[in-house]
């Protein structure tokens, strides 16, 4: 369940914008305000790399200005490729266990050193087998580096950092708000497109916890709508290929690329499947004022101001 707090920033940095969306949560989720800005240019060469957090602070600082933003509490979302997540079987065990059994296997699963990574885990699941309780857990690992990287940014923005999270778990806590998804815990094949201004990100879950991911940058021009369906089709049938009696029945289009015109009719029509664009109508959110919330633009920078317990 989401934590009932005052007002959070969730904000998702991409690579053509940064969104800033301000909720609060209560009985329900409120959005009160909404921004965003163009994301400063990034160079390439390591020694930048404090002038480009520099430019990237800036910018939050301006988008907050100029939407009236009224928190300081604010929330990241990280879409670094050097991100991991892993779905894990544990037996029953105390909390301290399964961290350093989450460790464990992030480190052999993916060569890591888990000192030089934040490694946290959420449980998913208790499952009964057979008289024995198992845990299904969800293990993510990100570089210490990274996140202290984000951390500073939000700090010379004048921000005060509460969290940061990971692009699988802000888009898994969204999905949750689709009204057309009543329980996620005991659904198979949700399919969330997000298609930004330079990469395309596919995510399928099965029962609340992430199936697939696959992100792949986007090397087409905008209208080559091809090439975006043949993405998903491989999506599809890797999925299929290791849940022979589930299907995917819907894919929901968020992100600033996924606003084009003719994109969902024509994914329809290639991958042959229903593809809706996510609106504020189709979330479990109130919001203030008479004016529409573009709620796939902000998709993920809402999933990320969203915390729980």
């Amino acid at each position: 369940m989401p934590k009932t707090n005052s007002s959070i920033l969730g904000i998702d940095i991409g690579s053509g914008l940064i969104k800033m969306v301000q909720i609060s949560v209560g009985d329900s989720i409120r959005i009160l305000k909404w921004g965003l800005i163009e994301t400063p240019v990034i160079g390439q060469e390591p020694e930048m790399a404090r002038a480009v957090e520099g430019e990237v602070a800036r910018a939050i600082k301006e988008c907050y200005r100029q939407n009236g933003f009224t928190t300081k509490r604010a929330s990241l979302c990280i879409s670094d490729s050097s991100i991991m997540f892993r779905d894990v079987k544990l037996p029953e065990m105390k909390e301290e266990e399964i961290r350093e059994n989450i460790k464990f296997e992030m480190k052999e699963y993916f060569s890591i050193d888990p000192d030089k990574h934040s490694v946290v885990y959420r449980v998913l699941a208790r499952e009964e087998e057979e008289g024995r309780t198992t845990l299904r857990v969800l293990g993510v690992a990100a570089p210490l580096d990274v996140v202290a990287r984000y951390v500073r940014i939000l700090k010379k923005a004048g921000l005060r950092p509460e969290y940061v999270d990971v692009s699988v778990n802000a888009y898994l806590k969204a999905a949750r708000l689709l009204n057309d998804i009543e329980d996620i815990s005991s659904s198979r094949g949700v399919c969330i497109m997000d298609y930004g201004q330079k990469t395309l990100t596919i995510s399928v879950f099965d029962n609340d916890a992430p199936f697939v991911i696959r992100t792949v940058d986007k090397s087409w021009e905008d209208e080559n709508f091809d090439a975006v369906a043949a993405v998903l089709s491989q999506v599809m049938d890797y999925y299929y290929s290791r849940s022979y009696t589930w299907r995917i029945e819907r894919v929901w289009l968020v992100g600033g690329r996924g606003l084009k015109e003719d994109l969902r009719q024509h994914l329809e029509f290639l991958a042959g499947v229903e593809v809706k664009k996510v609106t504020y109508e189709m979330l479990r959110i109130e919001r203030e004022g008479d004016h529409g919330f573009p709620a796939g633009l902000y998709f993920k920078s809402l999933g990320a101001a969203i915390r729980e317990d």
